[in-house]
């Protein structure tokens, strides 16, 4: 079994969560607003696991199934639905007990400002860019059996 994210949406999480850490975290702000930036995005959007593809993780594993966890639905919805599954199958699962994301971008006043700007910026003008880079990562969405929770 594998947890997939929206290939975009999971790249704006990754970056955000990869630049609040980092020594440069409010100069990225306005590196946001410059093309060339964007242009070495297209060249290359992964700066570390955060942002890595997901099909990269997947390596052909056989008998996968996946489960789509959409940012559309509360997260609580998903953690009890998952957590109900694996008690099935005499898996320890206590995360259906959280009450908060743990790695929420509103948790981090820096990380919430630079996930604001990229949904911002991939909405207006990067959105394609992105969609065609995560290309594979989508394809593993279209390929792979859903797991029915």
């Amino acid at each position: 079994m594998i947890v997939l994210r929206d290939p975009v949406q999971r790249w704006i999480s990754g970056f955000s969560e990869c630049f609040s850490k980092s020594p440069a975290q409010l100069k990225i702000l306005d590196l946001l607003d410059n093309e060339t930036f964007w242009d070495t995005i297209a060249v290359n959007p992964v700066f570390d696991g955060h942002t890595e593809f997901q099909h990269r993780f997947y390596r052909g594993a056989a008998n996968t199934q996946y489960i789509y966890m959409q940012t559309n639905h509360p997260a609580q919805e998903f953690y009890t639905k998952l957590a109900v599954w694996m008690r099935k199958y005499d898996c320890v699962a206590e995360f259906d007990r959280w009450r908060d994301p743990a790695n929420s971008y509103k948790n981090d006043p820096i990380k919430q400002e630079i996930n604001l700007k990229l949904k911002d910026l991939v909405r207006s003008k990067y959105k394609e860019m992105l969609t065609e880079l995560h290309n594979n990562d989508y394809k593993l969405l279209d390929q792979l059996p859903k797991l029915k929770l």
